[in-house]
C-alpha cells in the first residue's frame, strides 16, 4: 500500500457480503516499504476485500484465496 508508511494501521478482511472475517491492528509500520501477513487460517477459498486504514487514509483491495490453510 502506497503512502500508509509510518502510520498506525489496521487491517481488515471481509466478504463480499461486506461481513467481517478477520482485524488486526499492527500499529505504527517503519518508514518505508513493508510487508505484512494477515491470518486467513479456516477461511474458505473465494475473493474477499482487505482494508488497511490509518486515521487518514483507507485503500481497499480485493484478494483470493485459492485454498484452505
Amino acid at each position: 500500500m502506497t503512502g500508509s508508511t509510518g502510520k498506525d494501521l489496521t487491517f481488515i478482511l471481509t466478504d463480499l457480503t461486506g461481513r467481517q472475517l478477520r482485524a488486526d491492528r499492527p500499529g505504527r509500520m517503519a518508514d518505508g516499504l513493508n510487508a505484512y501477513s494477515l491470518d486467513v487460517t479456516g477461511v474458505q477459498p473465494g475473493v474477499y476485500s482487505v482494508t488497511v486504514s490509518s486515521a487518514a487514509t483507507e485503500t481497499v483491495t480485493r484478494i483470493t484465496i485459492s485454498f484452505q490453510a
